[in-house]
């Protein structure tokens, strides 16, 4: 049972990941310059892209992956070999760019 819960928690992990990082594959890097979401928004636009997310209701337009600053968390591999290091820093990364969206979207102020 307790196997079936750590893979449940792995692919729930992975689900929220994937989903959550569209172009996180382009790489990223965590900025230690802390910015406003205004500020992050500003800098990264993309009109294109910008307008894409617009049509699936996302206003305003979030800062890229490489524009985010992620949360301070230590990422390691505690699945026995279950999986690879490299997935396990790249599920890793995943869930920092969550966090980093949701704490984006928390700071706004409601319209």
């Amino acid at each position: 049972m307790r196997l079936f819960r750590s893979r449940i928690w792995l692919l729930v992990v992975l689900i929220l990941g994937v989903s959550a990082c569209e172009g996180a594959r382009s790489g990223h890097a965590s900025s230690n310059v802390r910015q406003s979401p205004a500020v992050s928004a500003a800098t990264s636009v993309d009109p294109e892209r910008c307008a894409r997310l617009a049509r699936r209701g996302f206003a305003p337009c979030p800062p890229t992956p490489d524009k985010m600053q992620l949360p301070p968390t230590t990422i390691r591999n505690a699945t026995n070999g279950a999986i690879s290091d490299a997935t396990a820093q790249q599920w890793g990364r995943a869930f920092q760019l969550t966090e980093a969206y949701y704490r984006w979207a928390m700071r706004l102020e409601p319209t």
